[in-house]
Parts: structure tokens; C-alpha cells; sequence
């Protein structure tokens, strides 16, 4: 009998995380999690659509995240036509979908799921998803300006911060209903690093004896925000606040580019994102198993034991680049070279994680 699994919400488990920070404390795992899958997948429309499945297991105290592979993954419109998708590595499904695919049409207001045999036999189906246009971007923008707060020692004091937020219809071109919006914040900042020199880290130094400059692609702490379009009377946002930094910080000494993509959501959809996003601050990508516990699409029809986490979902997605120029964030200091001693990351800038020396095409200070 298919079992529909309806996560609540967990705050222990952000406790524990929170506490493994600073020292190992050893926890028994909790039964609800002993035999537990995350399944994390979007199909994207586009040329070519795109989807892509990530399964793992979930986090247990002891071990990190681990992919694990399935016998079949499917994806299946409502027409009952199935596409079967390969693995890329182990745990990750991807595949690109012509728009003029012969026998798998991916179409506005069509319904979407995938469908999951696990290697122990165990088949897990998401609902259908149906698939929203989304409208362009109107534009990114960025202002200057003060707040007060407190510091650690209780003092009242001015903190210089950079707002980003867009502007955009809630109707995508030609549609009367209103779109209701995931938004995935990706930064890019450019940082020196410095040749030679002494370094802590013997297995990270630039020995090239010139300067590198890498592009490091990371993600704001809150790198996931939805808006509920439904609640709104008018049909356009300005201004809508995503994204606060503080001007004076190295990620803007050298030159920065903060990309929105905005994503259309149906309503089950944008239930789970918008339960995602109370839950915990997410930093990574949006295939990055949750913390705590949230809603799922995903039903099951075998072993009582098995715990699903995650969801499938179909989207479009358009997006907008805005770049921050070392003058504009009134020439903050450089990472490197330190003020004083060493700084690993000064040894290569290579070292650091999701860095590379390849500009980006779309680079243009």
C-alpha cells in the first residue's frame, strides 16, 4: 500500500550540528534516520531542457553524506512517456533534452515525475510537478547604505552594508497567472594570491614564483529565497530585497558578481522551498540534502523502515549578472598579501575550494 511520507520539522538536529562544531560528541542515531534516503531532482525547460537527480543517504552523526546508486531512474510526463537517465558519477542523474526530442515534449502547464528503483528493489515515485513559466528578470540592483546595530561589546554603531535586490513582473509574457518564484544567489569574486612566502600548509603553495588570480564561485549564506506571488495585488516587484553584505569586506577588493537565477515554483513546490528556507540557512547548491525535516513528494510502496527526504520539481529559469567594482565597495583591503604573518589562502588561490584560474566568459569589469 503506497505510504505518503509528510516530514515535520526537526530543531534537535540543528542543535546537535550546531554543538559537532565544536567538539565531537558522540549521539546515538535516531531511529527516523537509521535507514534514510535524500532525493533531490529538477527539470528544467529550456534548449535543451535539462534534468538532474542526486540520491544519497542522509546525514548520521557519524559519516558525511554518501551517493549512492540506483537500479533505474526515470523520468515520465503525464502522457506516460519515460525517459531513462544515466548516471553521471555515482548518486547523480543528468541528462539534456532537445526541444525537438520525437517522443518527450516538455510543455508549460504538463505535469512531471521520476520515478526510483533502488538497487534493494525499493521503488519510490515523486508526485507530479507542474511546470510554471517564468518572466525575465527586469533588473539587478545595488545601493549604499548605513545601519545601526550593536557589536559584541553591546556598543551602538554605524555598519556600512551593499543591498542587492530585483525587479520583475510576477507574469510571465502571455500568461494571466502569477508566478510564484525559488531565487538561487551564485557569487563570484576575484582573489590574488601571493607568490612564495611562508606558508603553513606545505601542500598548498604557489611555486610558479608569479602572482595567480583566481575566480572563486561561492554561494551567500542565504543563498535560497521564494516569494509567494499569490499574496501580492499588484503584478510587478521593484526593489525586492535579496541579498545584504557588508561593503567593507575582501570579497569586493578585487571585483565581484553576485547572479540571481529565478525559478518558476507550483504550489507544492514552493510549500517545500519556502519550509526549506525557515528550517536552516543553506549554504552549497540547491541539491544539497536539508537539514531538519521538511515536506516530500516522494511515495513508497515497500520496507516500512525506509525514511524518504528531498523533492522533485519542474521549473524555468531565467537569470541576470550585476557586477560590484572595488571602487564602488570604497576599495576594501585585499586577502593577500596579510597585514601581518601568513594567510593560507595567500599561498594559492588554487587551494581554495571551487576556484580556478579560467576566467568566466561573461567576466567584463
Amino acid at each position: 500500500m503506497e505510504k505518503l511520507l509528510k516530514i515535520g520539522g526537526s530543531i534537535f538536529l540543528l542543535i546537535i550540528l550546531f554543538f559537532s562544531c565544536i567538539d565531537r560528541i558522540e549521539f546515538n542515531e535516531p531511529d527516523a534516520l537509521k535507514n534514510a534516503i535524500s532525493i533531490q531532482g529538477k527539470l528544467t525547460k529550456g534548449n535543451p531542457n535539462h534534468i538532474r537527480v542526486q540520491i544519497s543517504n542522509t546525514f548520521d552523526f557519524e559519516n558525511q553524506q554518501r551517493f549512492i546508486t540506483a537500479k533505474s531512474v526515470e523520468l515520465i510526463n503525464q502522457e506516460g512517456a519515460i525517459i531513462d537517465l544515466p548516471t553521471k558519477i555515482q548518486g547523480i542523474y543528468e541528462l539534456e533534452i532537445p526541444e525537438n526530442h520525437p517522443t518527450f515534449k516538455i510543455d508549460y502547464g504538463k505535469g512531471y515525475k521520476i520515478k526510483v528503483q533502488l538497487i534493494t528493489g525499493e521503488i519510490i515515485e515523486s508526485a507530479f510537478d507542474t511546470l510554471h513559466p517564468v518572466p525575465e528578470i527586469a533588473g539587478l540592483n545595488v545601493e549604499k547604505y548605513t545601519q545601526e546595530t550593536y557589536n559584541f561589546e553591546g556598543v551602538l554603531e554605524n555598519i556600512d552594508l551593499l543591498r542587492f535586490s530585483i525587479n520583475s513582473s510576477l507574469l510571465p509574457t502571455g500568461s494571466s497567472r502569477k508566478t510564484s518564484f525559488l531565487w538561487e544567489l551564485e557569487s563570484v569574486y576575484k582573489q590574488s594570491d601571493t607568490a612564495g612566502g611562508t606558508c603553513r600548509d606545505g601542500s598548498c603553495i604557489n611555486s610558479s614564483g608569479a602572482n595567480q588570480t583566481c575566480f572563486l564561485h561561492i554561494n551567500p549564506v542565504r543563498n535560497y529565497k521564494t516569494l509567494n506571488a499569490k499574496k501580492l495585488t499588484g503584478d510587478f516587484i521593484e526593489n525586492f530585497q535579496l541579498l545584504e553584505e557588508t561593503k567593507r569586506n575582501a570579497l569586493f577588493a578585487e571585483g565581484y558578481y553576485l547572479t540571481v537565477y529565478q525559478q518558476s515554483l507550483s504550489d507544492l513546490a514552493f510549500d517545500y522551498w519556502s519550509k526549506v528556507g525557515s528550517v536552516v540557512n543553506r549554504t552549497g547548491n540547491q541539491f544539497q540534502s536539508p537539514a531538519g525535516r521538511v515536506p516530500t513528494n516522494f511515495t513508497f510502496d515497500s520496507n516500512d523502515d525506509l525514511e524518504v527526504l528531498g523533492f522533485f520539481f519542474a521549473t524555468e529559469s531565467s537569470f541576470k549578472r550585476i557586477y560590484i567594482s572595488p571602487a564602488y565597495a570604497d576599495n576594501p583591503r585585499t586577502i593577500c598579501p596579510p597585514p601581518m604573518g601568513s594567510n593560507p589562502l595567500c599561498c594559492s588561490c588554487l587551494c581554495q575550494p571551487n576556484s580556478t584560474l579560467k576566467k568566466p566568459d561573461w567576466w567584463i569589469e
